[in-house]
């Protein structure tokens, strides 16, 4: 059963999304400004998304294959596993945004003298 109802409701919903999701007020503040809880706010927004009103898109860059890194993390029971889709370059920039997240900034590392190692390191400066 879907949370929207009545023919008005998919343009209150849309409306409580541009207002959440482009302008970025909080639900307290739309409720104010449309006239309307902050709990029908929350329900509008929930709806906006179950009924496909809005649709929120995340594009990796580099680009990775998410469902077979899930994959190899669960069959070998790893924290985490990062594939890259592309060319070696694509695995470079994965290799040295993974390592950006993971590095603080009291930690050191070492790179010997390889070119695959230097690269990533560059990649992920």
């Amino acid at each position: 059963m879907p949370l929207l109802a009545g023919p008005a409701s998919p343009t209150l919903a849309t409306d409580v999304a541009r207002l959440y999701f482009e302008r970025a007020m909080t639900r307290v503040e739309i409720a104010a400004h449309l006239g309307i809880s902050r709990f029908r706010v929350a329900r509008l927004l929930d709806g906006a998304l179950a009924d496909g009103l809005v649709r929120i898109e995340y594009r990796d860059v580099p680009p990775e294959d998410r469902g077979l890194a899930t994959a190899i993390e669960e069959r070998f029971g790893l924290d985490l596993c990062a594939v890259a889709v592309g060319g070696s370059g694509s695995a470079t920039r994965l290799a040295g945004a993974v390592l950006d997240g993971l590095i603080g900034p009291d930690d050191v590392v070492g790179v010997a003298w390889g070119s695959t190692l230097a690269a990533v390191v560059r990649a992920g400066a």
